[in-house]
């Protein structure tokens, strides 16, 4: 004890605290002045990187790998209409031109709320659609000279029959409805351009052919609101290589 005390000088002690401060330097400076690329994933703890250890804007889209990110990890209604470019989306279809639940039409045919095809709401029709709650319904018939009556058109509430005296048509229009109906025709004949035009109350039948060939419009109002216009024209015709007539038109109730 006492050799150590006697070699116990005051450079030993100034060289022995020189040592201990220049080796915990050196570790400070060893890990302040890291080498390029030495610290990689093996070196980092687990969640060690947290998002407020992460500059901002320091995520570029150059760091973001392909199909990294995906639709999980989107948030609900974080793509706005501000953020889509357009012009990846291609043609975009205007309300004008879009098919709709009510207007929608298919390459072979169209069945809708507002556009159904009817079967049984007209007899004899060539066709019988409805557009927005109301029924259309065209229709034609060859009559046959001094042939049997026939019924080009029952729809409406109207029915219309026709029957042939080459080459004059007799065309008629009656009310087969239960409410009672206020009729007004009006139209042309096409050979002589004279025209025609009636009013009838309590409407029951009314003749609407005055000549050989023509035309007009025949306008129904019931009582319970219900409105049936129809449109119609007669000429002569040939019926199987004889002399006939023809009626045609086309109709819309509702």
């Amino acid at each position: 004890m006492k050799r150590f005390r006697t070699r116990l000088t005051y450079g030993n002690v100034v060289a022995t605290l020189a040592l201990f401060v220049a080796l915990g330097g050196t570790s400070a400076f060893a890990t302040s002045q890291l080498g390029k690329n030495s610290v990689g994933t093996r070196q980092l703890k687990a969640k060690s990187v947290t998002t407020a250890k992460i500059e901002p804007k320091a995520v570029t889209e150059k760091k973001i790998a392909d199909n990294a990110i995906t639709t999980a990890k989107l948030k609900d209604l974080a793509v706005t209409g501000q953020k889509i470019n357009l012009a990846t989306l291609g043609t975009v279809p205007s309300a004008a031109h879009a098919a709709s639940a009510g207007h929608a039409a298919s390459a072979d045919a169209a069945t809708t709320a507002d556009r159904a095809t009817t079967a049984g709401t007209a007899t004899n029709a060539d066709s019988a659609t409805r557009v927005d709650g109301q029924s259309i319904s065209s229709f034609s018939a060859s009559l046959a000279e001094n042939g049997p009556t026939a019924t080009p058109l029952a729809f409406g509430g109207i029915t219309l029959t026709a029957s042939c005296n080459a080459p004059k048509p007799t065309l008629l229009a009656t009310r087969t409805a239960s409410a009672s109906a206020v009729a007004q025709f009006f139209g042309f004949e096409t050979n002589s351009t004279k025209g025609f035009a009636g009013e009838q109350s309590n409407f029951s039948t009314v003749g609407l052919e005055t000549g050989t060939y023509g035309a007009g419009t025949l306008e129904v109002y019931f009582s319970d609101g219900v409105v049936t216009t129809i449109d119609y024209a007669y000429r002569p015709d040939t019926f199987s290589g004889a002399p006939g007539c023809r009626v045609y038109g086309k109709a819309i109730t509702g």
